[in-house]
């Protein structure tokens, strides 16, 4: 009996002492930063490896020992470590991760530290662009990012540069990336409604792994825009940013002649020959420089940016202002824009987020004629009015034909800019309103509703007072309205396992978009009267039209990131999308990516190597898409407005093909980043991408009542390599240098074509398919020179042989392409104290591309009318010259001497910044900063093009708006 008692009071005893020890905490997670409770917070105790979630108040309950040591965390916080002794209530603060803004990444549908990507990705962060002077974010990407090609054809005010990322895919279907901004789908060269000022950072997705979760969208490369958002719990802030300064032309051709120079040449050639009336003296008075007569050395621009920026506790927000004005430097060119932004987002409850953003910007822009127009073409005019046709009378006033004032051929130009307008006037939109749920802890579903909208109206006005209308003006009006509405919703779950061991990260998603585009236009003529310029006013039957297009897409998608230990990292994508472009049994198309990464750099044996900062691999294959083609080219299609036997008729515009499909795209990429001594970091990509069922307009036969169609043929090979280098070349107390740079180099390929064919022409001159060359390739004559004893012109026939006949049939590939293969931009940024210096770079090799200005300017007798380059008095005279000009009346043909190099290397930007010290700032308690800067754009060209700018994205430049210099000073201010 003793001994039952005995075991009995043991075992009360240890039970005692085990109710002792275990016990219930509770406790309340907060967050440091706004000391709101932080629900689904994980309360983990690696003891008894038990654990709980907080509640929506962000309040627990666990059992404990004492001992034990309890891991509270939660995403996006610091992990704590607590050791229970004898507490029984906890309050626990976390401190949000520390985490650079510039070690984080945009990326489809979410964002990524930068130490975890798989992908080919690129950001430009705000401080690279917002300071340039220019009216468009493209122009100002143009070297920024290794793999993207940016090209201003155009130098005119507002106008939108050409963007490409590595390489050109396809060849009739779309070649623009794909645009996405706080993700909702913007369109491509409407940027100049967007102020730049507004972008956070621009993110360039380029290979599979980055960019198949977009599907049929992408396989151009996708550009990611994020815009400024407002801080939780920042005390408000206000930015103001003023900007003036001017534009000049920045290349002026110095080869054309002046008035004693074309009197020389018409006598050398015997133009005045027999002409009793002609004196030389009647003539030599008037000598005018026509470049300086119509382009403006002095064109003004002037920008204000007002932003206000903050936040509480529950609400974040940012708003801006914009006004920007930039002069043309050709006559009747300027652009005006007004701009608004606001983004907003607010904490609704602990679990529920809401938000949205709305850019508003409206633009008028009145735009000179290019193109080929020999006189209404301001960049013709400067080079063939003869100088001594004077352009003003001696009160100033624009000479005329009507009172005889005017002494050149056909009708004084200045006249024609002002008499002859073109307007353009454009409204756009680009709104978005989103829902964010964290139901659980790590799960995040979301849903946006965006749209990217605007409405156009253009006018070309012929006024009836101008001399070359006769008193009958005329108008014509085109309204343009479009809209892209998007719908896309994700459910986003991130977990861990075995103590952040293993880190998955699942994305599921479904997106529609609906394109809408429609038109109207009307003209009349009969104006009589310049104040009554009208539509209404003409005085005959007014010509009217219009049109509407509509487009879809539904897509469902979904993405699996794993991580091991936070070194091995892989990333699964797969999308299905539909469009409606394609018929109902090919609308449907799945596309897929994997993408491998190892940080080589964590492993344990490179604890030996500690002059190695950063080293990874990545790898990465997979499929996308290209549905960018007319919205009805799958269809048979009649139109009306036909006339048969005098009544109104419907008449076939197209056969239509069914059986089109998807053009689709594989990718591979292969990437290596190094990082040395935490000051020189460099990245080495290389990409192989082939295009297959290339959506091209093709020959068929006529006996089908058209001569082409559009169907899947034909394949194509981009591959390259894209670089960068970003170093601290030297630090030494308050002073730093830091270089940034990249190049890449890109081979297009032509593997195959349509019906087993190898060549086809394309409609441009010169520009042609041929298998075994790229895309972009030349074919020309090639020029032999001139004969020396007659003076004749000389070629090359298609086997190499000598003739003196120019003939088509004789065109050959010349082994060059206007589509650059060699690219980058590098820049020096130099700091010390609060001065700023920085050199900015672009570059472009082994471009060539046909000067068809030398054909007017160097034609010895094609055009003696107007002027001529100097390069005439170098023209054949006699047997045994030797020259390249033939002698007069032997006419230039468009032949391989017009082809020129047009690489080139600018200098970009050059700025200088000085930032006041806070020293100084603070008696004022108002200013927070001060920023004071001058910059050039632009500044130097060096090139063998011997035009006006190289920088062009045609086979052949003629009649194009000249780029400009630009000059400005500013003043940035904080509050």
């Amino acid at each position: 009996m003793k001994k039952l008692l005995f075991i009995i009071f043991c075992l009360c005893l240890s039970t005692w002492g085990v109710q002792a020890q275990t016990r219930v905490v509770k406790g309340t997670v907060i967050s440091k930063t706004d000391k709101a409770p932080i629900p689904g917070a994980t309360v983990y105790n690696q003891n008894t490896k038990g654990g709980v979630a907080t509640d929506i108040d962000g309040k627990f309950s666990l059992k404990v020992n004492a001992g034990d040591t309890l891991m509270i965390s939660f995403i996006g916080f610091k992990t704590q470590h607590i050791k229970i002794v004898n507490q029984k209530e906890l309050n626990v603060t976390l401190e949000e991760e520390s985490v650079q803004i510039d070690d984080v990444v945009v990326i489809g549908y979410g964002s990524r530290n930068v130490k975890t990507l798989t992908g080919a990705i690129n950001t430009v962060s705000a401080k690279k662009l917002e300071m340039l002077p220019v009216p468009n974010f493209d122009q100002a990407m143009q070297g920024q990012a290794p793999g993207m090609l940016v090209m201003s054809s155009s130098g005119a005010p507002g106008a939108a540069a050409d963007v490409s990322v590595r390489g050109i895919n396809s060849i009739t279907a779309g070649t623009t990336p794909l645009y996405i901004m706080d993700g909702v789908v913007v369109a491509a060269g409407d940027f100049q409604s967007l102020n730049t000022a507004d972008i956070e950072s621009v993110t360039v997705l380029k290979d599979a792994a980055s960019t198949s979760i977009y599907g049929a969208r992408a396989s151009n490369g996708v550009i990611l825009i994020t815009t400024k958002r407002g801080t939780y719990g920042q005390q408000g802030r206000v930015n103001l940013r003023v900007q003036h300064g001017w534009s000049t032309i920045a290349n002026k051709k110095d080869d054309m002649m002046n008035t004693s120079q074309r009197l020389d040449y018409e006598e050398m050639i015997g133009m005045h020959a027999g002409d009793p009336n002609y004196d030389r003296a009647d003539y030599e008075g008037i000598d005018v420089d026509w470049q300086d007569v119509i382009y403006n050395d002095h064109a003004p621009t002037t920008s204000y940016d007002l932003s206000i920026s903050g936040g509480s506790q529950t609400i974040a927000y940012y708003m801006s202002a914009n006004y920007m004005t930039q002069e043309g430097i050709a006559p009747m060119s300027d652009f005006t824009r007004y701009n608004f932004r606001l983004n907003w987002e607010g904490k609704v409850k602990p679990w529920l987020k809401a938000g949205g953003s709305l850019t508003l910007g409206h633009e008028k822009n009145d735009a000179t004629q290019t193109g080929r127009d020999l006189i209404a073409n301001p960049a013709n005019t400067a080079l063939l009015m003869l100088p001594y046709w004077n352009p003003y009378k001696e009160d100033g006033s624009i000479t005329v034909p009507g009172d005889g004032s005017w002494k050149g051929e056909g009708y004084n130009p200045l006249e024609a800019y002002a008499k002859n307008r073109f307007f353009r006037e454009r409204t756009k939109g680009v709104g978005s309103l989103f829902l964010e749920v964290n139901p659980i802890e790590g799960l995040t579903v979301k849903s946006i509703l965006g749209l990217d909208g605007g409405v156009a109206h253009d006018i070309h006005l012929g006024q009836p007072s101008f001399s070359w209308n006769n008193g009958d003006g005329s108008r014509a009006d085109q309204y343009l309205r479009n809209y892209t509405l998007t719908m896309t919703n994700t459910l986003n779950y991130k977990f861990s396992l075995a103590h952040e061991l293993h880190n998955f990260d699942i994305l599921l998603g479904q997106e529609a978009i609906q394109n809408e585009t429609d038109n109207l236009s009307g003209s009349v003529t009969g104006l009589s009267d310049d104040r009554l310029v009208q539509l209404s006013s003409g005085i005959t039957p007014a010509s009217v039209g219009g049109g509407k297009n509509e487009s879809s897409f539904l897509s469902f998608f979904g993405r699996l990131s794993y991580s091991l230990d936070d070194k091995y990292f892989l990333d699964l994508s797969l999308r299905t999308d539909g469009s409606s472009r394609f018929g109902a049994d090919n609308r449907y198309a799945t596309f897929w990516s994997a993408g491998a990464m190892w940080r080589i750099v964590d492993e344990a044996f490179m604890e030996k190597i500690p002059f190695i900062s950063n080293l990874q691999l990545s790898v990465s294959a997979g499929t996308s898409g290209n549905s960018s083609i007319g919205d009805y080219d799958h269809l048979a299609l009649i139109v009306g407005g036909a006339s048969y036997n005098g009544i109104s008729a419907w008449v076939p515009t197209g056969l239509g093909n069914e059986s089109l499909t998807w053009e689709k795209l594989f990718d591979i990429n292969v990437g290596l980043k190094i990082g040395l001594w935490n000051r020189l970091n460099m990245s080495i990509e290389y990409y192989n991408k082939k295009t297959t069922a290339m959506l091209m307009s093709v020959p068929i036969s006529l006996t089908n009542g058209f001569s082409s169609w559009m169907d899947n043929v034909g394949k194509m090979r981009n591959q390259g390599i894209d670089f960068q280098l970003d170093a601290t070349v030297l630090k030494y107390g308050d002073f730093m240098w830091n270089f940034t740079g990249n190049f890449s180099y890109n081979q297009n390929k032509i593997l195959e074509l349509y019906n087993g064919q190898d060549y086809y022409a394309l409609g441009n001159a010169g520009s042609f398919l041929k298998v075994g060359d790229s895309y972009g390739s030349i074919q020309a004559v090639r020029y032999a020179g001139v004969n020396p004893a007659n003076g004749d012109a000389m070629w090359y026939d298609k086997d190499g042989k000598l003739v003196n006949k120019f003939s088509t049939e004789d065109k050959v590939s010349l082994g060059k392409s206007y589509i650059a293969p060699w690219y980058g931009g590098f820049t020096n940024n130099f700091s010390y104290k609060g001065i700023q210096l920085s050199v900015f770079f672009t570059w472009v090799a082994d471009r060539y591309m046909l000067n068809s200005t030398r054909y007017f300017t160097e034609n010895n007798g094609r055009s003696p009318q107007y002027n001529q380059s100097t390069k005439m008095f170098e023209a054949w005279q006699k047997p045994g010259d030797i020259t390249e000009i033939p002698r007069y009346g032997i006419v230039m043909e468009t032949d391989d001497h017009l082809i020129e190099d047009a690489s080139f290397l600018r200098l970009k930007n050059l700025s200088l910044a000085y930032s006041l010290p806070s020293s100084v700032l603070k008696y004022t308690k108002v200013v927070e900063a001060v920023k004071i800067f001058v910059q050039a754009q632009n500044l130097l060209t060096f090139t063998k093009w011997s035009g006006f700018d190289p920088e062009d994205t045609s086979y052949q430049s003629v009649g194009a708006y000249p780029t400009t210099k630009q000059f400005t000073f500013g003043i940035d201010l904080t509050f």
